[in-house]
Parts: structure tokens; sequence; C-alpha cells
């Protein structure tokens, strides 16, 4: 079981490094980017273009790119937890 446990901290410190990289930092600045076009495009005011880049473009780019590892993290979290109690349990 305690290899199991290595294994899956492991693999967690490699998602939660990744979503720390620069890799996932300039993903999420070329999304706001393009989708900043968009707004460009679109001919948005000064007040309504930061509102798009705010409250469209990030929120997107969140979804799209850290959302999936956060959620990745949380369920390796969980798989952590049940195998500590496992072994806990076990002692």
């Amino acid at each position: 079981m305690p290899a199991k446990l290595f294994h899956e901290q492991a693999v967690l410190d490699e998602l939660i490094e990744r979503l720390n990289s620069n890799e996932i930092k300039m993903s999420i600045e070329t999304t706001v980017e393009q989708c900043a076009k968009e707004a460009t495009m679109k001919k948005l005011m000064d007040a309504d273009y930061q509102n798009y880049i705010t409250e469209t473009c990030q929120p997107r780019a969140n979804s799209q790119i850290t959302a999936p590892l956060e959620k990745d993290i949380a369920a390796k979290k969980a798989i952590i937890s049940e195998l500590e109690m496992k072994i806990s349990k076990s002692i």
C-alpha cells in the first residue's frame, strides 16, 4: 500500500507543478489574448473591453486550462486521503 501512496503523491506533485508551470501561464495568456481579439473585432469601447476581458476572457481561459488540472488534483488528493486512511487503519 505505501508504494501506491508514494506513486499517487508523485503524480499529485507533477500535476501541481504543471499547474504552476510557465507553460500553463503562457497558455492562459494566449487564450486571453485570442479572446481579447474578439473584443477588438466587436469594437468595444474601453470600459466594455476591460469588462469583456475580466468577465469573459479570463474565466474562459481558466475553465479551459486550469479547471481540468484542478479537478485532477482534487481527485488525486481524495485518492491519497483514502489510501492514508487505509494505511492508518492497518497499523
